[in-house]
């Protein structure tokens, strides 16, 4: 994954062929590349929308969205601004924690985590995006056929929740009216 040139303007397609890696990664067996590689696609995400709103061309920008000690370079900083800007809706804005909080979980553990473990089900059970039922009904897709473990709906879940908010800053950076978007 990356976005080409000066990672000022990026290219709609490669968003599309890196999308479409991403989904293949979340059927991975092994949980924490699942969470990881999502959580880093959300991030990518959340940098180009802050980026479409910002002068793209400008090393002040770059400074700021820099993940290596920028100060909105992390995920939590860039969700918060969005959120504090009007960028994002209140919803999107909790879902996102969420989600950093399950990929705070595995990330931290110096044990192999998943969506085996209470701690991972518990935070996805709180997940809502898109709704409650609807999110419900979605998340089976993603499930086996039958009685699904409490692990397979926590993954489902995830994994709806992850393309629904993937879907919405696509949109926004796609309608950000900024030309070189």
């Amino acid at each position: 994954m990356g976005y080409h040139m000066t990672r000022g303007s990026f290219d709609r397609s490669q968003l599309e062929d890196d999308a479409i890696l991403v989904l293949i990664n979340t059927l991975s067996p092994q949980d924490t590349l699942t969470i990881i590689t999502c959580v880093s696609f959300l991030d990518e995400h959340l940098r180009l929308v802050l980026q479409s709103l910002m002068r793209r061309k400008s090393k002040v920008t770059k400074k700021l969205l820099n993940p290596s000690g920028g100060v909105v370079g992390g995920f939590s900083q860039k969700v918060d601004l969005l959120y504090a800007l009007r960028i994002i809706e209140k919803q999107v804005y909790k879902e996102l924690i969420r989600i950093a909080e399950i990929r705070n979980i595995v990330a931290h553990s110096h044990l192999r985590v998943g969506f085996d473990d209470p701690n991972v089900q518990d935070a996805c059970s709180k997940l809502v995006i898109p709704d409650g039922e609807r999110l419900s009904e979605a998340a089976a897709a993603f499930v086996p056929v039958g009685d699904p473990s409490t692990q397979d709906i926590a993954r489902g879940k995830f994994r709806v929740s992850v393309v629904c908010i993937w879907q919405y800053l696509r949109e926004l950076v796609i309608s950000s009216g900024n030309p070189d978007a």
